[in-house]
């Protein structure tokens, strides 16, 4: 299995809250209720700050049926 790196948050409190409990809620809101999730081969999701994108990004994920393997494309 490959080793997994892990990116410690550097931005924390300027694109989203640096409190756990407080990203939690927040991401928690974002994704909303959503009644009919939709089969998705794939996802075009923004990635700016929370305060700016999360709403769009949440509904996003929230709607779609993801399959338990996952690629992330990211510059």
């Amino acid at each position: 299995m490959p080793q997994l790196k892990i990116r410690h948050p550097h931005v924390a409190g300027q694109f989203y809250p640096a409190e756990a409990e407080t990203l939690r809620s927040f991401v928690k809101q974002a994704l909303g209720e959503t009644s009919e999730k939709q089969t998705a081969k794939g996802l075009l999701v923004p990635h700016a700050g929370y305060v700016f994108s999360g709403e769009t990004a949440g509904k996003t994920f929230a709607a779609a049926e993801l399959t338990q393997t996952v690629v992330v494309l990211c510059p």
